[in-house]
Parts: structure tokens; C-alpha cells; sequence
């Protein structure tokens, strides 16, 4: 009786879940993150361990297909979040979210235009509720933003270590209202800041400098 429990046991278990950790691990390296958490999370508790130890870095501006369920499965881990202005949806609610189709969401041209239709107080609301979604992510530790101007309402109470900023359009400038938290060591830009926006706890530092002058403010 008991040998037949036994076999009925291992007749439930699928191939793949028989594999030692160290072999799934090299499996997830030949796909996406996407695909990693879409096709190993929700299937049992030793899988979503696997996914969530594996996936420490999501960048959501390549290759990312999914919604808010499948980064909600993770966000817990995660140590490294990319993300532009034109996946911002991914991390506001549904209240503040605009309701794009998921065409919309890949035309860059029709989303520019758009955007530039966005008044202030829409795109406040907007970066408010980026900023609480990205504080989910508690392991966060290093953040990359790219084409998002407003990057210091969504920084402004992160715990972060790590912050990248990139602009793909002409270079940006940011007056000394402008302030990098303290928590931040490591802070790189191509865009102009002012000297006053950074701090003595700074050991990594890459910005544009605009004159002879400006670097040695900012030294």
C-alpha cells in the first residue's frame, strides 16, 4: 500500500521538478525575466523560492510583457529596477493610470504626444503614485530612470543606494532645488546639476560638466 503511495506521489511530479536548483538556475539564464516569472511563479512553493532568489534585476524597458500581477510577484526581491517614462503605468494605480491600449503602449510617437498634453497637476499625481509603488520594492537598492525629468519626486523617499539617470533628448539642466538624498553613494547622469544638489556622501559621481567652473563648485 504504502509503495503505491509512493509511485502515486512521483507520478504527480512533472520532469522539470525533479531537476536539482542548480539546473533549473542554468535553465532560467537562457530566458527571459519575463518569461522566468510568467512560466515558474504560482506553481509551488519551491519554484516561487527559485524565481525570487533568481531575479534580483528587472529592466522594464526591454523584452518586459507583463502586467502589474507578474511584477507584483517579485517586486520583494528585487535589488535593481530600470524603467523610462513610457512604462510608468507598470507602477501607478489604476486610478492614476491613463487608460492606454496595449498598442498605444508601444507606439513611442503617439505616447510623446501624449504626454506633452499631461498638465502639471496630472503628472504630479502621477509621479506621487510612482513613488509609493516603487517603495514596495523593499530590497531595492539601485534605480535606473530614463527620460523621466521628475526623477526627484520619485527618489525623494527611497532608500536607495544607487541611482542612474539617462536622457535621451537634449542635455538637462537641474537648479539647487533639486537635492540627492544622502542615502544615495552612487549617482550618475548625463544631464547638469548644480553643485549644491549633492552631498559629501557621495563616493561614485558621473555627471555632465558644463564649465571649469561648475567642477570645481561641484570638487
Amino acid at each position: 500500500m504504502e509503495n503505491s503511495t509512493v509511485i502515486s506521489n512521483q507520478q504527480k511530479q512533472s520532469p522539470i521538478e525533479t531537476l536539482p536548483n542548480e539546473i533549473i538556475y542554468n535553465i532560467f539564464n537562457f530566458l527571459t525575466t519575463f518569461d522566468v516569472v510568467r512560466g515558474f511563479t504560482l506553481l509551488n512553493h519551491r519554484f516561487d523560492t527559485l524565481v525570487q532568489f533568481h531575479v534580483k534585476e528587472i529592466d522594464l524597458t526591454d523584452s518586459w510583457q507583463g502586467n502589474q500581477q507578474y511584477l507584483h510577484r517579485i517586486c520583494e526581491t528585487i535589488q535593481t529596477l530600470k524603467i523610462d517614462r513610457y512604462h510608468t503605468y507598470l507602477l501607478t494605480s489604476s486610478s492614476d493610470r491613463t487608460n492606454f491600449t496595449a498598442g498605444q503602449r508601444n507606439d513611442k510617437h503617439l505616447l510623446q504626444s501624449m504626454i506633452r498634453k499631461i498638465t502639471t497637476t496630472i503628472q504630479c499625481r502621477l509621479f506621487r503614485s510612482v513613488s509609493a509603488s516603487i517603495y514596495r520594492f523593499p530590497a531595492l537598492q539601485s534605480l535606473h530612470l530614463v527620460n523621466i525629468s521628475n526623477w526627484n519626486n520619485i527618489i525623494s523617499d527611497m532608500n536607495l543606494a544607487n541611482l542612474n539617470l539617462w536622457f535621451d533628448d537634449d542635455i538637462h539642466y537641474f537648479n539647487d532645488e533639486i537635492k540627492i538624498p544622502t542615502t544615495i553613494i552612487r549617482f550618475t547622469a548625463n544631464a547638469v546639476l548644480d553643485a549644491h544638489c549633492f552631498h559629501l556622501n557621495l563616493i561614485d559621481l558621473n555627471v555632465y560638466i558644463c564649465s571649469f567652473s561648475h567642477l570645481i563648485e561641484i570638487v
